[in-house]
């Protein structure tokens, strides 16, 4: 589902309150997770080259999409992510929104 509308109702007149679209959603869905983290950044990013962090692309765990928008903020295209993790596209290219935002 990429919106989730809120709707009001002003007597017969209805608006729209709220709409999200993917990436907001997406935000707000990392912060529920109650990390202690408040945006998609890879905690130990400063550890790690960019062979490194491909690598860490391959590996499959709770921080791996932290890893990927990483890789992104590095300039990792989309296409390479998706040979090594086989993450659909669609989502990969959102992601690329939001690191770029």
């Amino acid at each position: 589902m990429q919106r989730i509308p809120w709707h009001s109702y002003d007597g017969n007149r209805r608006s729209h309150e709220y709409r999200a679209n993917f990436e907001s959603a997406f935000l707000k869905a990392v912060c529920s997770l109650e990390l202690d983290m408040d945006s998609l950044e890879f905690k130990d990013a400063h550890k790690y080259s960019d062979e490194e962090i491909e690598e860490l692309l391959d590996f499959k765990s709770d921080e791996r999409i932290f890893v990927v928008t990483e890789a992104l903020r590095r300039g990792i295209t989309p296409e390479t992510i998706y040979n090594i993790t086989k993450i659909d596209r669609w989502y990969l290219f959102k992601l690329k929104v939001i690191v770029e935002n």
